[in-house]
């Protein structure tokens, strides 16, 4: 089971939390720029172009549908928010799941992208899956393309529903090593991708199933990466792993439920986020307001920072060193997907929707600028409640 250190007053909301972006399609990682800039990946939409005609996934999760609806926004310093990167693959599944731009990263100068939604099984046939380099002025190219690889390469164990594009969770940057690792959640491995491109596995964890997700640089030249673990996403069952430069897999924290997110603040705690706790055995599995903001304390202890979120997928410590959440991880179609930030000396903060959407009417009440290129996009045979979902 996970343990907490008992809980104390709850943190006084007014000034322990604050709205960062607002209007935001399926928000995803998040990065700052030098001069403090936030940039924000965006899953997308999906679209209405079928995935083949050679490489598709399987039901129920498939078929996907593609379409060029993934982007990057930019936040500047006033939360004033803009599409600085569009027309990106995106995907969608069954069931309503949306992937596009997984994550982001400034490294040197410039940022980079992690994208998941490419590929002919995502419907999206003319990309590939990799890492994109962004310039000033939003254009790009890719120099890592990480969907040939990754079907070149397969994992020891056999895989039940290969996703042949890969499916990237999340990306880090370990300056030890001058290269990006990534965590993939459907064949799960850790692999790494250098400067110029070139693509090595680290660590294959295929025999454990335990879809990983989360990923941040360790101390010993590797990473930490998150086990978000497979339905029914039991209470207290998953766990944070420290792989080191050779592939050594040692434990590094346990007692978790269902870790998306995972960072470290300045003096090397760990970070995470659980999407939902408390969950069912029955569809959908996971609840909402039920998603948490936890410190570790201990290998096996935690303390809650924020609780009663619907889906933080992703927590990234800012410049101002405070918390920064993206939420909700599905769902937020209609462009209702926040950036909140959360001071990180809070505990057991209510952040339930209820209240973040509140905060979210307040800030877009004050004038911040939307960019009109934000409005979610809609295709022919996009599902709507209501609609068959094929």
């Amino acid at each position: 089971m996970s343990i907490s250190d008992p809980a104390v007053d709850s943190t006084d909301r007014a000034t322990a939390f604050r709205i960062a972006a607002v209007g935001l399609t399926n928000p995803r990682g998040i990065a700052w720029g030098d001069d403090g800039t936030m940039y924000v990946a965006s899953g997308g939409m999906g679209g209405d172009r079928l995935s083949g005609p050679d490489r598709h996934i399987e039901a129920p999760l498939g078929p996907y549908r593609g379409g060029p609806t993934g982007q990057i926004y930019r936040v500047d310093r006033s939360g004033n928010v803009s599409v600085f990167v569009d027309g990106l693959p995106s995907t969608r599944d069954q069931f309503r799941g949306k992937q596009g731009v997984s994550d982001v990263k400034w490294v040197d100068g410039k940022l980079y992208a992690l994208i998941v939604g490419a590929g002919q099984a995502h419907g999206n046939p003319d990309s590939e899956t990799g890492i994109l380099r962004v310039e000033a002025d939003g254009s790009w190219e890719q120099f890592a393309f990480i969907g040939p690889w990754h079907r070149a390469h397969p994992v020891a164990a056999e895989v039940p529903h290969f996703f042949p594009e890969a499916s990237l969770f999340a990306f880090t940057w370990v300056p030890s090593d001058n290269a990006f690792w990534y965590s993939e959640a459907n064949s799960n491995y850790v692999a790494r991708v250098t400067m110029d491109g070139e693509i090595s596995r680290v660590t294959d964890l295929s025999a454990t199933n335990d879809v990983l997700s989360g990923i941040t640089p360790s101390p010993n030249g590797g990473v930490y990466v998150g086990h978000m673990s497979v339905v029914p996403y039991a209470e207290g069952q998953t766990f944070v792993s420290e792989v080191l430069p050779d592939g050594t897999v040692r434990p590094a924290w346990e007692g978790l439920t269902m870790v998306a997110g995972l960072t470290q603040q300045a003096d090397g705690s760990l970070v995470a986020s659980f999407m939902s706790t408390g969950n069912t055995v029955a569809l959908p599995h996971f609840r909402p307001n039920a998603g948490k903001i936890v410190r570790q304390s201990t290998h096996d202890r935690f303390e809650v920072i924020a609780r009663d979120m619907t889906l933080p997928i992703r927590v990234e410590v800012g410049p101002d060193n405070w918390l920064y959440v993206s939420t909700p991880g599905i769902g937020a179609d209609d462009g209702t997907g926040i950036i909140v930030a959360i001071d990180p000396a809070a505990r057991d903060l209510d952040l339930s929707n209820s209240i973040l959407l509140e905060a979210a009417e307040q800030v877009r009440a004050a004038g911040m600028v939307l960019d009109p290129d934000l409005a979610p996009r809609r295709y022919p045979h996009e599902v709507v409640p209501g609609e068959d979902p094929v």
